[in-house]
């Protein structure tokens, strides 16, 4: 009524039936000229299905995030601007730690003989021409050496259909090739 917070709790509330809904209320307080508070005026608004839906949402991401850096396969997302973003697996697969790929490109990590052929599976991706792809190439190790990998590639589109990021997993293939 002081005016030296808003007004904005939530809290649960339980229904005639038994079932417990949990209330968001907002309110707006009227002062006269001298500021002493008139009204309050607001509303109570039932957030129950927001709240799962929100609790849904964290724990698919939790989820996710928990697949993609844990996963034991290298896996990157590209940006259509070739920023990488890669898993544990895919930087120790490399030599690298987060800090060193952190705003590297796929051409950073990319043998330099397998670049023509990276960005021909990237234009095939986002041209449409393609859904997915499987191709062997090289990576360039930061000891410098080459490691060969057997790569799954597809791309993500939103709901328009505009191309989002290239998804890619892949196994060390080096030690088969070799044998």
């Amino acid at each position: 009524l002081r005016g030296e917070q808003e007004y904005a709790p939530r809290f649960r509330v339980v229904w005639p039936d038994g079932s417990v809904r949990i209330l968001k209320a907002m309110s707006r307080t009227t002062y006269d000229a001298s500021g002493r508070p008139l009204r309050m005026i607001g509303v109570n608004y039932d957030v129950t299905e927001l709240d799962a839906v929100g609790a849904a949402l964290r724990d698919s991401e939790d989820r996710f995030r928990y697949l993609f850096e844990h996963a034991p396969l290298p896996i990157s997302l590209t940006g259509l601007d070739g920023v990488l973003h890669a898993n544990a697996a895919f930087l120790e697969t490399l030599g690298y730690s987060l800090q060193e790929l952190t705003d590297a490109t796929w051409r950073d990590v990319c043998h330099p003989d397998d670049m023509d052929l990276t960005q021909h599976v990237i234009d095939q991706l986002v041209s449409g021409a393609r859904d997915r792809l499987r191709f062997v190439k090289r990576f360039l190790h930061k000891s410098g050496e080459i490691v060969w990998a057997d790569v799954s590639t597809s791309l993500r589109r939103d709901a328009a259909g505009a191309p989002l990021y290239v998804v890619a997993y892949w196994a060390d293939i080096t030690e088969t090739r070799r044998l």
